[in-house]
């Protein structure tokens, strides 16, 4: 089922959630809409959903008008951070009771029974029906949660930082689940996260928003590899940034180093943006206008990672490298050494 959002705008007050956002999310896809708190996530989900109504622009679902529509006019299933499971019924009706109060088309007891049933055993909880919410872990509810959302069979599957409310180890397990049960099921689903290692390993797309604007779209490959803005690059990771003066055509800028300001008059400068593993280090004299001088102030391995923390000795700016346990091995880099580093890729701007 695909949906067509254009010109969508909506406020609170005198505050601006959403400001003329227009996005097509296509058939079957499972699109994460990724951001930091306030930037406009949330309040886009909840108008695709019809808890909430524009100011302006239109939604259409699957080729139909929908802006005007009902929530349960558009069919469309919602997963709460929360769970938001009803405490005082069993796994089992919870999972019913979308089905159970339709007023049109209600199923009887039988089909309730077998798709209820199908419903837990998709999501791995065959044989918990007769437990309460009280007894079960935070992963299990939300997959409950999950499972009622889907037992209306909705049309579009949207669920609001699902997995927000648990543990580390709880997370990674179940957006993996999440990934593997949208392959099987294929329904089109938008899930809004702040986490972006959660966005890049489950979505297909991601889109970025930031102030209530969609900054950037496109795979996950896409979005990290070339960002758009400062913005897009600092929050999907750690970036150092580096002043360096434009290069003629297309060649490779000049990294400045402490005062030192670009050689044509009026040629501002640039800043390269390099996430710590495309940084290397390098012991000797270093080479001007392509590594910049630091000292090393700690090392320290976590895993199959180093992490390298240095100060510039031109300028004092803190830079953050990450190598190969197999490369410190090889060059035993220690606190207290003077180093050059030299960024291997970057974005700039």
């Amino acid at each position: 089922m695909n949906i067509e959002i254009r010109n969508l705008s909506h406020a609170f007050g005198d505050f601006q959630a959403l400001k003329d956002v227009s996005l097509d999310v296509h058939d079957g896809e499972l699109l994460a809409l990724l951001g930091p708190s306030g930037c406009g996530k949330t309040t886009l989900l909840r108008l695709l959903a019809g808890l909430a109504r524009p100011d302006a622009g239109t939604i259409r679902i699957g080729g139909v008008e929908a802006t005007g529509q009902s929530a349960q006019a558009r069919q469309v299933g919602f997963v709460f951070q929360h769970y938001a499971l009803f405490r005082h019924m069993s796994v089992f009706e919870n999972i019913a009771f979308g089905l159970r109060v339709r007023r049109r088309n209600r199923p009887a007891n039988a089909e309730i029974r077998q798709r209820v049933n199908a419903l837990l055993e998709l999501v791995k909880l065959d044989g918990f029906g007769n437990r309460m919410p009280s007894e079960l872990s935070g992963g299990q509810r939300q997959r409950v949660a999950l499972a009622r959302a889907l037992a209306v069979e909705p049309r579009v599957l949207l669920l609001d930082e699902p997995f927000g409310a648990l543990d580390a180890s709880v997370r990674r397990e179940l957006r993996r689940w999440l990934r593997r049960l949208h392959d099987e099921i294929n329904i089109t689903s938008l899930f809004v996260t702040h986490d972006v290692e959660e966005a890049m390993e489950v979505a297909e797309r991601v889109v970025v928003m930031d102030h209530g604007r969609i900054v950037q779209m496109g795979t996950p490959e896409e979005v990290y590899a070339q960002p758009a803005t400062p913005f897009v690059c600092a929050f999907l990771g750690s970036v150092n940034r580096f002043p360096a003066c434009p290069a003629a055509g297309d060649g490779t800028p000049e990294l400045l180093t402490g005062p030192a300001a670009c050689g044509a008059e009026g040629t501002a400068p640039l800043t390269l943006y390099a996430r710590p593993h495309e940084l290397l280090l390098e012991r000797g004299t270093g080479t001007p206008g392509q590594t910049v001088p630091a000292t090393i102030l700690r090392v320290q391995a976590i895993g199959a990672v180093v992490h390298i923390e240095l100060q510039r000795s031109d300028n004092g700016q803190r830079i953050e490298v990450e190598l190969s346990r197999e490369r410190q091995d090889e060059q035993t880099y220690k606190a207290g050494e003077a180093v050059h580093i030299r960024p291997t890729r970057f974005a700039r701007f």
